[in-house]
């Protein structure tokens, strides 16, 4: 092969990393934008079960206090 086919080639090598790359790096963006989605969602159920367990927790304590009186 002359020079001229080999830098042909090496550029088309080079391109198509570039493509990869550009590929990679949409996914790598995808899927951190779905772990902060999935992170939200974790604080948010955590507080609604801790707003339940609270809820819970007193409503158990009435249900005491009005068996005893």
């Amino acid at each position: 092969e002359d020079y001229k086919e080999i830098a042909e080639d090496l550029r088309k090598e080079i391109s198509n990393l570039g493509s990869r790359t550009e590929v990679l790096e949409n996914k790598t963006d995808e899927l951190c934008t779905a772990q902060n989605e999935i992170a939200e969602k974790i604080m948010k159920l955590e507080e609604d079960n801790k707003s339940m367990r609270s809820k819970l927790a007193d409503k158990e304590d009435r249900s005491t206090r009005n068996k005893l009186w």
